[in-house]
């Protein structure tokens, strides 16, 4: 039997650990009839495990559900405010993150967090400041002096969310993701940091309607809706995307949640970046997944006058091979020329100078393969391996701006051009501490070819990284 901790609609945010393990535990059949739109909150892994209680969890499942549904599953290391009544509850934490990454040495600073509900009524945010003076991430600030003091102030979460047996509200910020691949998404990615937004969600059962309203920037929108379905073996997913430089006329789609959004715009007459998007996952017991994902951001019916800008994914995971503690994946996923721009630089589809959907980025396909092993249920050992493909296409020029103007130019070679390449691997040993704290080493080695789209060009990028995040 399976023991329930803290069981709140408490949100549970993308960069959480917690999601290292429920794609695992969801394949396993000790989640179910989880959809493949994300954030989840606490109530969702709750409502999953009780549907999904056929199986005796190992100790390394119960140690992962204790880490998921508990906020601080080690009593002796609790939030430093905590408040609880019979209907409403708060909480005030934090964590100390710290990364040391050669050649780019060193990225620290704390990260403050509270979160609390009152009826049906949730909010959580995240603050975090980083100090990060030769650090090559992109974050979702300005550095406060510059180069002199490279010192980053960042709010990734910050939402607030009503939640009814049949609807579910959300309005703020937070990082969103679609689709069942683990890391990626061809139509909405972990990677865009922060999305501004507001949604709303008609549940029945296991069907789901969801649209969503975003600000990308003054003069840019994305409206979205999505139906998905997930029963206990299979999941399905269907979605479609505008993104619009018209900040008016797009707000009646956020009123039409079944309306096919092509059909609006075209009798709008209006030149608007529409993207389809269909995914799939089926689970084949006792712990074997396949999935799928395919991306048509544009189809030519007439191949001699436009190009096709399409993507696709496919993958599978095989957990607890012969009843161990050994996984192991693969995925595949290719991006055609073209995908995700548009000839308007203000519907291209990208937030802040990043992709919002896969960060492989068009004209360039991945193959990975990861094998990982659960040593002890506090110690987990992870392979990776990649083969990347660039062409010299990008989200920036449309096929337009490149001059392409018949078959042969719409249909270039896939990778086009001269194709940067890169070969690596990764190797990662976690050890979670106590309460959600862990310490992790990464080592990388990664060759790559033709680099710059230069041929013969070369380089190695070695990298060793160790992070240390310790919760109070």
């Amino acid at each position: 039997m399976i023991f329930l901790f803290v069981l709140f609609a408490q949100i549970i945010p993308l960069d959480d650990p917690a999601y290292e393990v429920i794609d695992r535990l969801e394949t396993k059949g000790i989640l179910v009839g989880l959809p493949d739109t994300r954030p989840f909150t606490v109530t969702d892994i709750e409502d999953a495990v009780s549907a999904g209680e056929v199986r005796e969890p190992s100790r390394a499942d119960s140690f992962d559900l204790e880490r998921i549904l508990a906020p601080t599953p080690d009593c002796r290391w609790v939030p430093a405010l905590r408040l609880k009544s019979d209907d409403a509850w708060f909480y005030f934490g934090g964590a100390v993150l710290t990364s040391y990454r050669t050649p780019d040495s060193l990225c620290a600073g704390p990260e403050l967090r509270y979160y609390g509900g009152i009826g049906p009524a949730s909010f959580y945010a995240t603050h975090r400041l980083t100090y990060a003076p030769e650090w090559d991430t992109v974050f979702d600030a300005k550095s406060w002096r510059g180069e002199e003091r490279p010192v980053y102030a960042e709010i990734p979460d910050a939402r607030v969310d009503f939640d009814f047996d049949w609807l579910r509200i959300q309005a703020g910020r937070s990082q969103l993701k679609l689709g069942p691949v683990p890391d990626g998404g061809l139509l909405l990615s972990s990677e865009p940091w922060g999305i501004d937004h507001a949604a709303y969600t008609l549940r029945w059962k296991g069907v789901r309607f969801t649209t969503l309203f975003a600000w990308l920037q003054t003069d840019k929108r994305m409206v979205a809706h999505r139906f998905e379905y997930a029963a206990h073996r299979w999941k399905l997913g269907l979605s479609e995307v505008v993104v619009s430089s018209d900040s008016n006329d797009i707000i009646p789609y956020l009123f039409a949640p079944t309306a096919f959004y092509y059909f609006l715009q075209w009798n709008k007459l209006q030149d608007e970046n529409n993207l389809w998007g269909a995914d799939a996952a089926v689970f084949f017991p006792p712990s074997f997944k396949i999935y799928a994902e395919l991306l048509i951001d544009d189809f030519a019916y007439e191949p001699a006058t436009s190009p096709h800008k399409i993507g696709g994914s496919i993958g599978g995971e095989w957990v607890s091979i012969f009843n161990s503690e050994i996984d192991l994946g693969a995925d595949y996923t290719a991006i055609s020329k073209w995908t995700y721009a548009q000839r308007h630089d203000n519907q291209k589809y990208t937030f802040r100078g990043r992709i919002i959907g896969d960060d492989l980025g068009p004209d360039a396909d991945r193959a990975r393969i990861k094998a990982s092993w659960r040593i002890i249920p506090r110690l987990r050992l992870e392979l990776l391996g990649f083969y990347e493909r660039h062409g010299e296409g990008d989200v920036w020029r449309d096929f337009v701006e490149d001059g392409a103007h018949d078959y042969e130019t719409y249909h270039p070679p896939f990778p086009s051009g001269v194709v940067e390449s890169h070969l690596g691997a990764e190797a990662t040993l976690k050890l979670n501490i106590l309460g959600r704290s862990f310490v992790s080493v990464i080592a990388r080695w990664e060759n790559v070819d033709n680099l710059g789209h230069i041929e013969d060009s070369t380089a190695v990028w070695p990298r060793v990284q160790t992070n240390l995040n310790w919760e109070f």
